[in-house]
């Protein structure tokens, strides 16, 4: 008679291996994408600080006036303007922000929508001058732009928007 040896074989299948490789995928993936979100949310909040301190810098700059005529005027909010070169000035640097190359800082007096507002709501009667400022970060994409608008809902400025790409952020004394 013959004896039949069985194999008794140790070790993993391969749909067992697939899987563990799609489970280390999947975690990958995920990973990948907290990373990505916690260095956009970094940049963002960079960015907050830095408008921060030219806020303060302006107020610090302006402080002996009761207004903020001796900014740049509304419309100077190009690259190489006024308000650009006066951002530039208070942080000490070259234009670079968090949010990239493209972007830049603008500090320059409120427009008049927002001046308005103020003289209508405190019953003073409209001299034409500005008695708010406004920090601009401009060329954000429109998801950065809406972000950095929202965050600053929460007592970082009187008020915030997001227009054509520019966050503004509006400061009074």
């Amino acid at each position: 008679m013959k004896r039949c040896n069985k194999k008794v074989e140790a070790g993993r299948s391969m749909i067992e291996m697939v899987g563990v490789l799609a489970v280390a995928g999947l975690l990958t993936a995920g990973a990948f994408v907290l990373i990505q979100s916690g260095m956009s949310s970094q940049k963002r909040r960079r960015a907050m600080d830095e408008m921060n301190t030219l806020a303060q810098s302006v107020r610090t700059l302006t402080a002996e006036g009761s207004k903020f005529t001796t900014l740049p005027g509304a419309n100077e909010i190009g690259r190489g303007k006024g308000g650009h070169n006066m951002a530039k000035a208070l942080l000490k640097t070259n234009g670079v922000t968090p949010m990239g190359e493209d972007t830049y800082y603008v500090i320059t007096q409120s427009d008049a929508t927002h001046n308005a507002s103020w003289y209508e709501y405190f019953g003073v009667q409209n001299d034409g001058t500005s008695v708010y400022f406004r920090v601009g970060l401009a060329n954000l994409d429109e998801e950065d732009c809406k972000l950095l608008a929202l965050e600053a809902w929460h007592g970082v400025a009187a008020d915030a928007s997001c227009v054509q790409g520019t966050a503004w952020f509006y400061f009074g004394k």
